[in-house]
Protein backbone atom coordinates (compact mmCIF):
# COMPACT_ATOMS: atom_id res chain seq x y z
CA UNK A 1 0.00 0.00 0.00
CA UNK A 2 1.81 3.56 -0.96
CA UNK A 3 0.34 7.11 0.29
CA UNK A 4 0.42 7.96 -3.25
CA UNK A 5 -2.18 5.91 -4.42
CA UNK A 6 -4.66 6.82 -1.16
CA UNK A 7 -4.05 10.90 -2.20
CA UNK A 8 -4.73 9.84 -5.82
CA UNK A 9 -8.11 7.61 -4.96
CA UNK A 10 -9.47 10.57 -2.91
CA UNK A 11 -8.88 13.04 -5.55
CA UNK A 12 -11.47 10.83 -7.91
CA UNK A 13 -13.52 11.10 -5.16
CA UNK A 14 -13.66 7.76 -3.97
CA UNK A 15 -14.36 6.05 -0.54
CA UNK A 16 -11.35 5.11 1.75
CA UNK A 17 -11.11 2.22 3.35
CA UNK A 18 -10.91 1.33 6.85
CA UNK A 19 -7.03 -0.64 6.31
CA UNK A 20 -6.13 3.02 3.97
CA UNK A 21 -7.53 5.30 6.75
CA UNK A 22 -5.50 3.68 9.36
CA UNK A 23 -2.14 3.18 6.65
CA UNK A 24 -2.14 6.68 6.90
CA UNK A 25 -3.07 7.37 10.62
CA UNK A 26 -0.52 5.59 11.86
CA UNK A 27 2.26 6.67 9.25
CA UNK A 28 1.95 10.05 9.46
CA UNK A 29 2.05 9.13 13.54
CA UNK A 30 5.52 7.47 12.95
CA UNK A 31 6.05 9.80 10.76
CA UNK A 32 6.62 7.50 7.52
CA UNK A 33 4.28 9.82 5.57
CA UNK A 34 5.19 13.19 5.45
CA UNK A 35 3.99 16.30 5.89
CA UNK A 36 3.51 17.23 2.25
CA UNK A 37 1.72 13.72 1.81
CA UNK A 38 -0.37 14.51 4.77
CA UNK A 39 -1.08 17.69 3.53
CA UNK A 40 -2.61 16.62 0.09
CA UNK A 41 -4.29 14.05 1.39
CA UNK A 42 -6.35 16.30 4.06
CA UNK A 43 -6.80 19.11 1.07
CA UNK A 44 -8.51 16.40 -0.89
CA UNK A 45 -10.61 15.31 2.01
CA UNK A 46 -11.81 19.08 2.86
CA UNK A 47 -12.45 19.23 -0.95
CA UNK A 48 -14.26 16.43 -1.45
CA UNK A 49 -15.53 15.50 2.03
CA UNK A 50 -15.45 12.19 3.62
CA UNK A 51 -18.41 9.90 4.02
CA UNK A 52 -19.37 8.97 7.49
CA UNK A 53 -18.08 5.20 7.16
CA UNK A 54 -14.69 7.28 6.51
CA UNK A 55 -14.98 9.31 9.94
CA UNK A 56 -14.98 6.51 11.77
CA UNK A 57 -12.60 4.85 10.62
CA UNK A 58 -10.31 7.89 11.50
CA UNK A 59 -12.20 8.05 14.76
CA UNK A 60 -11.07 4.82 15.90
CA UNK A 61 -7.49 4.94 14.20
CA UNK A 62 -6.41 8.08 15.83
CA UNK A 63 -7.67 7.07 19.35
CA UNK A 64 -5.86 4.08 19.39
CA UNK A 65 -2.53 6.36 18.41
CA UNK A 66 -2.60 7.14 22.08
CA UNK A 67 -3.60 6.04 25.86
CA UNK A 68 -7.14 4.56 25.82
CA UNK A 69 -8.39 5.69 29.37
CA UNK A 70 -11.66 3.20 29.69
CA UNK A 71 -13.17 5.76 32.11
CA UNK A 72 -16.05 3.63 31.85
CA UNK A 73 -14.53 0.91 34.06
CA UNK A 74 -15.00 3.52 36.67
CA UNK A 75 -18.59 4.01 35.67
CA UNK A 76 -20.76 3.60 32.68
CA UNK A 77 -22.80 6.75 33.21
CA UNK A 78 -19.93 9.34 33.47
CA UNK A 79 -21.08 12.34 31.68
CA UNK A 80 -18.46 14.37 29.56
CA UNK A 81 -19.37 17.79 29.26
CA UNK A 82 -17.54 19.59 26.14
CA UNK A 83 -17.61 23.09 24.86
CA UNK A 84 -16.43 24.15 21.42
CA UNK A 85 -16.03 27.50 21.28
CA UNK A 86 -17.15 30.66 23.20
CA UNK A 87 -17.48 31.96 27.08
CA UNK A 88 -18.96 29.04 29.20
CA UNK A 89 -16.33 27.73 31.86
CA UNK A 90 -19.10 28.73 34.28
CA UNK A 91 -21.62 27.29 32.45
CA UNK A 92 -19.93 23.86 32.51
CA UNK A 93 -19.21 23.79 36.01
CA UNK A 94 -22.40 24.75 37.12
CA UNK A 95 -23.64 21.77 34.87
CA UNK A 96 -20.84 19.17 36.82
CA UNK A 97 -22.09 19.72 40.10
CA UNK A 98 -26.21 19.86 39.24
CA UNK A 99 -25.76 16.80 37.26
CA UNK A 100 -23.44 15.59 40.04
CA UNK A 101 -25.52 16.70 43.03
CA UNK A 102 -28.76 14.12 40.80
CA UNK A 103 -25.91 11.10 41.60
CA UNK A 104 -24.92 11.17 38.05
CA UNK A 105 -20.95 11.34 37.68
CA UNK A 106 -19.05 14.10 35.60
CA UNK A 107 -15.97 14.47 34.28
CA UNK A 108 -13.71 17.22 32.70
CA UNK A 109 -10.46 16.74 31.27
CA UNK A 110 -9.29 20.27 29.98
CA UNK A 111 -7.65 20.46 26.63
CA UNK A 112 -5.53 23.29 24.89
CA UNK A 113 -7.68 25.91 26.45
CA UNK A 114 -6.06 27.70 30.12
CA UNK A 115 -9.00 29.40 31.51
CA UNK A 116 -10.75 26.89 33.25
CA UNK A 117 -7.27 26.14 34.62
CA UNK A 118 -6.04 29.44 35.48
CA UNK A 119 -9.86 30.23 37.43
CA UNK A 120 -9.40 26.92 39.18
CA UNK A 121 -6.32 27.38 40.39
CA UNK A 122 -7.01 31.09 41.73
CA UNK A 123 -8.45 29.52 44.88
CA UNK A 124 -6.34 28.86 47.05
CA UNK A 125 -5.17 25.43 48.14
CA UNK A 126 -7.17 24.16 44.83
CA UNK A 127 -5.36 21.40 42.94
CA UNK A 128 -6.06 20.12 39.94
CA UNK A 129 -6.04 16.32 39.28
CA UNK A 130 -2.17 15.15 38.79
CA UNK A 131 -3.04 12.11 36.79
CA UNK A 132 -5.42 9.51 35.52
CA UNK A 133 -5.57 7.29 38.28
CA UNK A 134 -6.33 10.37 40.68
CA UNK A 135 -9.43 11.32 38.53
CA UNK A 136 -11.00 7.93 38.75
CA UNK A 137 -10.45 7.91 42.38
CA UNK A 138 -11.83 10.91 42.74
CA UNK A 139 -15.14 10.49 40.53
CA UNK A 140 -15.46 6.95 42.60
CA UNK A 141 -15.62 9.38 46.12
CA UNK A 142 -17.12 12.10 45.12
CA UNK A 143 -18.70 11.23 41.47
CA UNK A 144 -16.83 14.40 40.08
CA UNK A 145 -13.49 15.60 39.05
CA UNK A 146 -11.57 17.91 36.87
CA UNK A 147 -7.88 16.71 35.10
CA UNK A 148 -5.66 19.55 33.88
CA UNK A 149 -4.73 17.51 30.92
CA UNK A 150 -3.45 13.76 29.24
CA UNK A 151 -0.19 14.01 27.17
CA UNK A 152 -0.96 10.92 25.33
CA UNK A 153 -4.16 11.11 24.24
CA UNK A 154 -5.02 10.94 20.58
CA UNK A 155 -1.21 12.17 20.02
CA UNK A 156 -1.87 12.15 16.12
CA UNK A 157 -4.50 14.55 16.73
CA UNK A 158 -2.49 17.78 17.70
CA UNK A 159 -0.55 16.75 14.87
CA UNK A 160 -3.36 17.17 12.19
CA UNK A 161 -4.74 20.05 14.18
CA UNK A 162 -1.81 22.03 13.35
CA UNK A 163 -1.80 20.76 9.94
CA UNK A 164 -5.42 21.99 9.32
CA UNK A 165 -4.61 25.06 10.53
CA UNK A 166 -1.23 25.84 8.27
CA UNK A 167 -3.08 24.51 5.00
CA UNK A 168 -6.35 26.82 5.78
CA UNK A 169 -8.43 23.54 6.33
CA UNK A 170 -9.60 24.79 9.61
CA UNK A 171 -13.31 24.96 9.03
CA UNK A 172 -13.75 21.61 7.60
CA UNK A 173 -16.79 19.97 9.87
CA UNK A 174 -15.53 16.67 8.84
CA UNK A 175 -11.91 16.74 10.35
CA UNK A 176 -13.30 18.70 13.35
CA UNK A 177 -15.77 16.23 13.82
CA UNK A 178 -13.79 13.09 13.85
CA UNK A 179 -11.14 15.59 16.09
CA UNK A 180 -13.25 16.31 18.63
CA UNK A 181 -15.03 12.76 18.85
CA UNK A 182 -11.34 10.68 18.65
CA UNK A 183 -10.63 11.82 21.91
CA UNK A 184 -13.84 11.06 24.13
CA UNK A 185 -13.56 7.52 22.37
CA UNK A 186 -9.67 7.43 23.96
CA UNK A 187 -11.06 8.94 27.50
CA UNK A 188 -13.71 5.73 27.29
CA UNK A 189 -16.82 8.11 28.24
CA UNK A 190 -20.15 6.87 27.05
CA UNK A 191 -22.45 9.80 27.64
CA UNK A 192 -21.19 12.94 26.02
CA UNK A 193 -22.79 16.73 26.07
CA UNK A 194 -21.59 19.08 23.88
CA UNK A 195 -22.41 22.75 23.84
CA UNK A 196 -21.48 24.29 20.20
CA UNK A 197 -21.04 27.76 19.96
CA UNK A 198 -21.49 29.92 16.89
CA UNK A 199 -20.55 33.32 15.24
CA UNK A 200 -18.07 35.83 14.05
CA UNK A 201 -15.79 35.54 16.78
CA UNK A 202 -16.27 31.88 17.50
CA UNK A 203 -14.83 29.04 16.71
CA UNK A 204 -17.88 27.70 14.54
CA UNK A 205 -18.52 30.89 12.30
CA UNK A 206 -22.13 29.98 10.87
CA UNK A 207 -25.76 28.49 12.03
CA UNK A 208 -25.59 26.14 9.32
CA UNK A 209 -21.76 24.58 10.21
CA UNK A 210 -22.85 23.99 13.77
CA UNK A 211 -25.78 22.59 12.86
CA UNK A 212 -23.91 20.38 10.60
CA UNK A 213 -21.08 19.67 13.21
CA UNK A 214 -24.13 18.44 15.88
CA UNK A 215 -25.56 16.15 13.45
CA UNK A 216 -22.06 14.57 12.99
CA UNK A 217 -21.11 14.47 16.43
CA UNK A 218 -24.62 12.56 17.27
CA UNK A 219 -24.44 10.38 14.44
CA UNK A 220 -20.62 9.28 14.75
CA UNK A 221 -21.15 8.55 18.66
CA UNK A 222 -23.95 6.46 17.64
CA UNK A 223 -21.84 4.81 15.55
CA UNK A 224 -19.06 4.51 18.28
CA UNK A 225 -21.82 2.93 20.45
CA UNK A 226 -22.27 6.69 22.74
CA UNK A 227 -24.85 8.80 23.62
CA UNK A 228 -24.32 11.89 22.71
CA UNK A 229 -26.50 15.44 22.86
CA UNK A 230 -25.93 18.17 21.09
CA UNK A 231 -27.34 22.69 21.56
CA UNK A 232 -26.08 24.69 19.20
CA UNK A 233 -25.80 28.61 21.51
CA UNK A 234 -24.96 32.05 20.12
CA UNK A 235 -22.20 34.27 20.59
CA UNK A 236 -23.35 37.99 21.26
CA UNK A 237 -21.99 38.29 24.27
CA UNK A 238 -20.27 37.00 27.37
CA UNK A 239 -22.24 34.75 29.44
CA UNK A 240 -23.28 36.46 32.64
CA UNK A 241 -22.20 39.11 34.39
CA UNK A 242 -18.14 38.77 35.12
CA UNK A 243 -15.03 37.86 33.43
CA UNK A 244 -12.22 37.26 35.09
CA UNK A 245 -10.81 34.41 37.48
CA UNK A 246 -12.32 34.94 40.86
CA UNK A 247 -14.80 37.42 39.35
CA UNK A 248 -16.56 34.37 37.70
CA UNK A 249 -15.82 32.16 40.54
CA UNK A 250 -17.51 34.49 43.22
CA UNK A 251 -20.40 35.23 40.33
CA UNK A 252 -20.88 31.14 40.68
CA UNK A 253 -20.93 30.69 44.45
CA UNK A 254 -24.15 33.53 44.38
CA UNK A 255 -26.04 31.94 41.31
CA UNK A 256 -25.67 28.36 43.22
CA UNK A 257 -26.77 30.27 46.47
CA UNK A 258 -30.02 31.44 44.61
CA UNK A 259 -29.31 34.21 43.26
CA UNK A 260 -29.18 33.11 39.56
CA UNK A 261 -30.69 35.50 37.27
CA UNK A 262 -33.61 33.99 34.74
CA UNK A 263 -31.37 33.96 31.71
CA UNK A 264 -28.73 31.97 33.35
CA UNK A 265 -31.26 29.53 34.77
CA UNK A 266 -32.71 28.80 31.80
CA UNK A 267 -29.85 28.20 30.24
CA UNK A 268 -28.88 25.49 32.77
CA UNK A 269 -31.98 24.07 33.34
CA UNK A 270 -32.17 23.50 28.71
CA UNK A 271 -28.62 22.35 29.22
CA UNK A 272 -29.24 19.97 32.22
CA UNK A 273 -32.30 18.28 31.09
CA UNK A 274 -31.09 17.88 27.95
CA UNK A 275 -27.91 15.89 29.67
CA UNK A 276 -30.13 13.78 31.72
CA UNK A 277 -32.13 12.87 28.79
CA UNK A 278 -28.79 11.84 26.85
CA UNK A 279 -27.36 9.79 30.02
CA UNK A 280 -31.01 8.36 30.05
CA UNK A 281 -31.32 9.82 33.72
CA UNK A 282 -35.13 10.78 32.92
CA UNK A 283 -36.76 10.11 29.81
CA UNK A 284 -37.97 13.53 28.86
CA UNK A 285 -36.70 16.94 29.45
CA UNK A 286 -39.72 18.67 31.20
CA UNK A 287 -38.55 16.07 34.17
CA UNK A 288 -35.14 16.58 33.80
CA UNK A 289 -36.19 20.19 33.91
CA UNK A 290 -37.72 19.58 37.31
CA UNK A 291 -35.15 17.61 39.07
CA UNK A 292 -32.24 20.07 38.10
CA UNK A 293 -34.84 23.28 39.47
CA UNK A 294 -34.85 21.54 42.64
CA UNK A 295 -30.85 21.22 43.09
CA UNK A 296 -30.71 24.64 42.49
CA UNK A 297 -33.00 25.69 44.56
CA UNK A 298 -32.65 23.43 47.63
CA UNK A 299 -28.63 24.29 46.97
CA UNK A 300 -28.09 20.69 46.28
CA UNK A 301 -26.08 22.15 43.45
CA UNK A 302 -24.06 24.34 46.06
CA UNK A 303 -23.32 21.59 48.04
CA UNK A 304 -21.66 19.99 45.13
CA UNK A 305 -19.30 23.18 44.18
CA UNK A 306 -18.40 23.15 48.08
CA UNK A 307 -17.31 19.66 47.82
CA UNK A 308 -15.93 19.86 44.39
CA UNK A 309 -13.40 22.47 45.53
CA UNK A 310 -12.92 21.31 48.68
CA UNK A 311 -11.67 18.08 47.97
CA UNK A 312 -8.69 19.25 46.06
CA UNK A 313 -8.05 21.04 48.94
CA UNK A 314 -9.59 24.69 47.67
CA UNK A 315 -10.52 26.91 50.19
CA UNK A 316 -14.28 27.80 49.55
CA UNK A 317 -14.10 31.14 52.02
CA UNK A 318 -11.77 32.42 49.66
CA UNK A 319 -14.91 32.71 47.27
CA UNK A 320 -17.56 33.35 49.67
CA UNK A 321 -16.40 36.57 50.25
CA UNK A 322 -16.28 40.02 48.67
CA UNK A 323 -14.25 40.27 45.76
CA UNK A 324 -11.58 43.10 46.32
CA UNK A 325 -9.47 44.70 43.68
CA UNK A 326 -7.61 47.61 44.39
CA UNK A 327 -9.62 49.43 41.97
CA UNK A 328 -13.04 49.15 40.81
CA UNK A 329 -13.62 51.61 37.81
CA UNK A 330 -16.79 52.13 36.02
CA UNK A 331 -16.93 52.24 32.33
CA UNK A 332 -19.42 54.84 31.00
CA UNK A 333 -20.55 55.87 27.24
CA UNK A 334 -21.28 59.06 25.82
CA UNK A 335 -24.05 57.89 23.88
CA UNK A 336 -27.88 56.85 23.57
CA UNK A 337 -29.41 53.90 22.36
CA UNK A 338 -29.29 50.38 22.88
CA UNK A 339 -26.87 47.23 23.13
CA UNK A 340 -27.28 45.00 20.02
CA UNK A 341 -23.65 43.00 21.13
CA UNK A 342 -21.06 42.90 22.92
CA UNK A 343 -17.77 41.85 20.99
CA UNK A 344 -16.08 38.69 22.60
CA UNK A 345 -13.09 38.64 21.25
CA UNK A 346 -12.12 42.09 22.26
CA UNK A 347 -13.16 41.31 25.76
CA UNK A 348 -10.84 38.74 25.37
CA UNK A 349 -8.17 41.18 24.38
CA UNK A 350 -9.36 43.40 27.46
CA UNK A 351 -9.19 40.64 29.50
CA UNK A 352 -5.38 39.78 28.69
CA UNK A 353 -4.09 43.22 28.68
CA UNK A 354 -5.31 43.41 32.33
CA UNK A 355 -3.70 40.17 32.87
CA UNK A 356 -7.24 38.55 33.35
CA UNK A 357 -6.07 35.69 31.43
CA UNK A 358 -3.06 34.57 29.83
CA UNK A 359 -2.26 34.31 26.12
CA UNK A 360 0.19 32.38 26.98
CA UNK A 361 1.83 30.11 29.03
CA UNK A 362 4.97 32.72 30.07
CA UNK A 363 2.26 35.32 30.57
CA UNK A 364 1.37 36.65 34.41
CA UNK A 365 -1.93 36.18 36.25
CA UNK A 366 -3.46 39.38 38.12
CA UNK A 367 -6.42 36.94 39.18
CA UNK A 368 -8.65 39.73 40.76
CA UNK A 369 -8.80 41.89 37.85
CA UNK A 370 -11.46 41.81 34.96
CA UNK A 371 -14.72 42.81 33.57
CA UNK A 372 -18.25 42.76 35.15
CA UNK A 373 -20.85 44.24 33.06
CA UNK A 374 -23.53 46.45 34.31
CA UNK A 375 -25.45 46.27 31.32
CA UNK A 376 -25.84 43.54 28.48
CA UNK A 377 -27.57 42.91 24.83
CA UNK A 378 -31.32 44.48 24.84
CA UNK A 379 -30.80 46.87 27.21
CA UNK A 380 -30.90 50.41 27.47
CA UNK A 381 -27.65 52.92 27.25
CA UNK A 382 -28.53 56.72 28.65
CA UNK A 383 -25.49 59.18 27.89
CA UNK A 384 -23.32 59.27 30.64
CA UNK A 385 -24.82 55.80 32.13
CA UNK A 386 -22.33 52.62 33.53
CA UNK A 387 -22.13 50.23 31.74
CA UNK A 388 -19.57 48.09 32.99
CA UNK A 389 -16.96 48.05 35.90
CA UNK A 390 -12.91 47.11 35.59
CA UNK A 391 -11.02 45.24 38.36
CA UNK A 392 -7.52 45.68 38.40
CA UNK A 393 -4.96 46.15 40.66
CA UNK A 394 -2.70 48.17 38.79
CA UNK A 395 -3.36 52.05 38.82
CA UNK A 396 -1.25 51.96 35.55
CA UNK A 397 -3.49 50.19 33.31
CA UNK A 398 -6.95 51.63 34.11
CA UNK A 399 -7.14 54.61 31.18
CA UNK A 400 -6.58 52.06 28.79
CA UNK A 401 -8.27 49.44 30.50
CA UNK A 402 -11.30 51.93 30.06
CA UNK A 403 -10.85 52.85 26.75
CA UNK A 404 -11.12 49.77 25.55
CA UNK A 405 -14.00 48.92 27.39
CA UNK A 406 -15.64 51.38 26.00
CA UNK A 407 -15.15 49.88 22.72
CA UNK A 408 -16.44 46.81 23.48
CA UNK A 409 -20.42 48.00 22.84
CA UNK A 410 -22.56 48.13 19.50
CA UNK A 411 -24.79 50.50 19.93
CA UNK A 412 -28.02 50.84 17.80
CA UNK A 413 -30.75 53.31 18.20
CA UNK A 414 -33.77 50.93 18.27
CA UNK A 415 -34.95 48.63 20.88
CA UNK A 416 -32.98 45.07 20.41
CA UNK A 417 -35.07 42.18 20.99
CA UNK A 418 -32.70 39.37 22.63
CA UNK A 419 -32.60 36.06 20.63
CA UNK A 420 -32.58 32.80 22.29
CA UNK A 421 -29.68 31.41 23.65
CA UNK A 422 -29.96 28.04 22.48
CA UNK A 423 -30.83 28.17 18.45
CA UNK A 424 -30.64 24.28 18.13
CA UNK A 425 -30.77 21.19 19.91
CA UNK A 426 -30.07 17.42 18.97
Amino acid sequence: MYIRDIIAKKRRREILTEEEIRFFIFGYFREEISDAQAAALMTAMYSYGLSENEMAYFIQAMAETGEELEFYRVSNKITDIHTIGGISDKIILMLMVAINSLGVPTAKVIGRELGMEDRLLSIPGYQLEENVENLKKSISEYGMGILKSVNNLVPIEEKMYKLRHEIACDNSIELIATSIVSQKIALGFYDIFFQITYGDKAYVKTLTDAKTLSKYLVKLGKKMMRNVGCVVTRLDEPIGRCFGNILELREIYEYLSGNMPKEIEEIILQFGSKILKTSNICKDESKGRKMIKEVLQNKEALNSFKILIASRGGDIKAIEKEIIAKYRVPVTLNVEGYIEEIDVNKVRTLAKYLNAIRGNLADKLDIGSGIVFDKKVGDKVEPGGIVAYIYTNNDVKVKEAVKQAQNLFKIVPNKVKRKPFVEFEL
